[in-house]
């Protein structure tokens, strides 16, 4: 978090390192946490994988790291999965359960239309409130501050969010939070 208010869509040093750390480091702190994470998934835990992407080229304003079922998500841009998102400020870390937001389409990026977007999203925060009777500590907002476009996109395809201050991650209890949502999108 402390490199994004860094951002450049270049690879700077800065960039680099935020790459390494969303790709190796956070990648490997949810990898540790799998076998919690593939129980709380049940059935759709069995093919359990995890990954991080700052960007393809040029940096991401956006970063994520996600974990999902490989049947279910083979790809970011299909099914439902949990994805941990960073603020473009580095103040707010959100963790989330969402959808694919983009199609890719005669070799580029497009996003889903908002009507369809919307619907996905409603369909998977209905089952989650059905099996919970809420959202629970996943009821917030979220919203990343970035001016580009996909990162907005990806605000529109989250159906549960846990906004956590940066300054308050050593205060609240990461794991549970984690299983929390690894729960909600079992039900999705």
């Amino acid at each position: 978090s402390r490199l994004q208010p860094s951002y450049s869509p270049q690879n700077t040093s800065e960039m680099k390192q935020r790459g390494r750390l969303i790709r190796d480091t956070l990648v490997s702190e949810i990898a540790i946490r799998k076998p919690m994470l593939q129980e709380a998934l049940s059935e759709y835990g069995q093919d359990f994988d995890v990954e991080g992407s700052d960007g393809k080229g040029r940096k991401t304003e956006a970063p994520w790291v996600r974990f999902y079922s490989k049947s279910m998500s083979p790809t970011p841009r299909e099914g439902y999965y949990f994805v941990i998102h960073f603020s473009r400020d580095g103040r707010f870390v959100f963790l989330t359960v969402g959808c694919g937001s983009t199609i890719w389409e005669n070799g580029s990026l497009r996003p889903v239309p908002k009507n369809e977007l919307a619907k996905k999203v409603q369909i998977a925060r209905k089952q989650i409130v059905n099996v919970f009777g809420s959202l629970g500590s996943y009821e917030d907002e979220i919203h990343l501050g970035a001016k580009a476009n996909l990162p907005k996109i990806f605000e529109r395809a989250t159906a549960s969010a846990k906004r956590i201050a940066v300054d308050a991650l050593e205060t609240v209890n990461l794991e549970e939070l984690l299983k929390e949502g690894a729960l909600q999108l079992r039900s999705v």
